[in-house]
């Protein structure tokens, strides 16, 4: 499942522009993919990130990275540094922090430092004083300036700003005298919309937001004025591409739970939509009587928590349909609608799909990712554990009938709504889960900025209750779980599961089993092929049914 587990996506830009890259700068430099690969114009040559510790669960594995300028031909083992804390000390870079080059117009490169803030440190430099070797990055803007989202256009930078406001602000500076705190303001922000996407072009800038997360709009603005563009059919994500400034094209990409993505090409003179897609659109017979539905949950503090759901139209709310419930709840990461063929296997089972859009999130902005994170965490799962109740309540399914999933982060959430719990839930799967938070951010330092330090006594007790692993208790009767961890797991490393599931096992006392599944060569993505990740998620969904009471995952006699 692409979407799982994917924190800060935006940061992992892959532009190789079908060009030959040397095995041996892919094998022995480069073991994440944080900054990817980036192209020079004439394409003689790209930046990547280079990690001087390959050893994902070494302690340095990510200090100390490089932003490395390799020309073709050149010799790979002799590294052209151009932007690090060891190459430029004039910028004082934290050694946990990765410098990535991102390519910005034909005039300047930007330099961001990758961790896992939510917003980062930029820089910028002239491409002929870069390629040159010289050193005159100069500070563009700080992550205090809440800044996401930069394209330059000529001399003026345009961005997308939470200063001052939860849901964006769509906002234009000039690169002389740039000021993000009081800049241009072009859209203002949106009441129950999030800013998301945009795109200028000649006759305006195309943008696109999201309510709750999952219904998607389209905008032109022009002339100083909104113009709402209807969309080909209903959506919960749009994706635009444009060729830029001085032309008109624009072309969307429309995506839902139970609709694969279409790519249409926007005629503005006609108000109207051409398909144009670049591969032939699929048809699923299968998949024909799929619904989605989209729905409010009142939380107990009075929270509106969006939760998607995916069902077979045919289904009897009678309390008895088996009900996976995914969730996350960091980073700011949304779940976004697309069309996943997983979750409609598990529907086409005889399963209903619930995606709950909890807070830690960023589906309904600023102030939904602030109200699940360091100290207002027990948000993220109280509000799983609210969805759950709601599920119950509409006799979608019943306690015995109902599991929860979380990957990564997510193995917070899950982790603690089974600990809070327990009665609640007939099975969870904690997929390389974070269970032990006070453990977790000394071995992954990035980790403090989501969930706080140890240093800090406030922040210390908000640590100590999303730690899932400290709230085991001995006598408890707990749900079937299903943990998995992975050896070369560089986000989670493999002793978090590992221990969790040994608590786990020797404090419970229901018959529910416990199962913990080790990957011995990869982990978060890593040395994971595709026949890999799908023979995961096949144990995870037979694991479900089977604690969900599907009549064909029942362990069957021995004859």
């Amino acid at each position: 499942m692409a979407e799982k587990g994917k924190e800060l996506a935006e940061v992992i830009i892959m532009d190789v522009k079908d060009k030959y890259i040397h095995p041996e700068i892919i094998t022995s430099t480069t073991p994440a993919g944080i900054g990817g690969i980036k192209w020079l114009d004439d394409n003689s040559g790209f930046f990547y990130t280079y990690f001087p510790v390959n050893d994902s669960k070494s302690p340095d594995f990510y200090r100390n990275t490089k932003a490395i300028l390799y020309k073709i031909g050149a010799n790979p083992k002799e590294l052209r540094e151009v932007f690090s804390a060891s190459n430029n000390p004039e910028l004082k870079i934290d050694e946990k922090k990765s410098p990535i080059i991102l390519d910005s117009n034909d005039k300047y490169y930007v330099g961001m430092l990758v961790d896992n803030n939510y917003y980062r440190q930029t820089f910028i430099i002239s491409k002929k004083d870069l390629l040159q070797g010289k050193k005159t990055w100069k500070p563009l803007y700080n992550k205090e300036d809440k800044v996401r989202s930069l394209q330059l256009i000529d001399n003026e930078l345009f961005f997308l700003s939470q200063y001052n406001s939860q849901n964006y602000t769509l906002c234009k500076t000039n690169l002389e005298k740039p000021n993000f705190r009081t800049p241009e303001i072009l859209i203002p922000e949106k009441k129950d919309e999030v800013i998301g996407q945009y795109r200028l072009t000649k006759d305006g800038i195309y943008y696109t937001t999201t309510k709750n997360g999952v219904e998607a709009k389209l905008y032109l603005y022009k002339d100083g004025k909104d113009i709402s563009i209807k969309l080909p059919y209903p959506s919960g994500n749009i994706n635009l591409q444009a060729k830029g400034k001085d032309d008109s094209d624009i072309w969307i990409n429309c995506s839902g739970w139970a609709n694969q993505e279409q790519r249409f090409r926007y005629d503005l003179k006609t108000n109207s939509f051409v398909a144009e897609n670049i591969a032939p659109i699929m048809e699923y017979v299968e998949f024909k009587d799929i619904e989605v539905k989209e729905v409010i949950v009142k939380a107990r503090d009075g929270e509106e928590i969006p939760l998607s759901l995916i069902y077979n139209k045919n289904i009897q709310r009678n309390g008895n349909n088996p009900v996976l419930i995914d969730s996350y709840g960091s980073f700011g990461a949304s779940y976004s609608p697309y069309f996943s063929r997983i979750y409609l296997l598990w529907v086409n089972q005889g399963g209903v799909m619930a995606i709950a859009h909890v807070r830690g999130g960023g589906e309904k902005g600023e102030k939904w990712r602030l109200g699940g994170y360091k100290e207002t965490k027990p948000n993220t799962w109280g509000d799983l554990i609210d969805c759950t109740e709601y599920l119950i309540k509409e006799k979608y399914t019943s306690k015995n009938k109902v599991g929860i999933w979380g990957a990564s982060a997510g193995g917070i959430t899950v982790g603690r709504a089974i600990t809070e719990r327990p009665d609640l839930f007939k099975a969870a799967i904690l997929e390389l889960p974070i269970t032990n938070t006070l453990r977790d951010v000394l071995s992954i330092a990035s980790n403090v900025d989501e969930y706080g330090t140890l240093k800090d006594p406030k922040e210390f007790k908000g640590l100590l209750e999303m730690d899932a692993y400290h709230h085991i208790s001995k006598g408890v009767q707990y749900p079937a779980t299903f943990i998995t961890g992975g050896i070369n797991d560089p986000r989670v490393l493999a002793w978090e599961p590992v221990k969790f599931a040994a608590k786990l096992m020797a404090n419970n006392t229901s018959k529910n089993p416990v199962l913990l599944k080790i990957d011995y060569e990869g982990g978060h993505g890593v040395n994971t092929t595709a026949l890999h990740a799908h023979s995961n998620l096949s144990d995870i969904f037979a694991f479900a049914f089977w604690q969900l009471g599907h009549p064909d995952y029942q362990q069957k006699p021995m004859k």
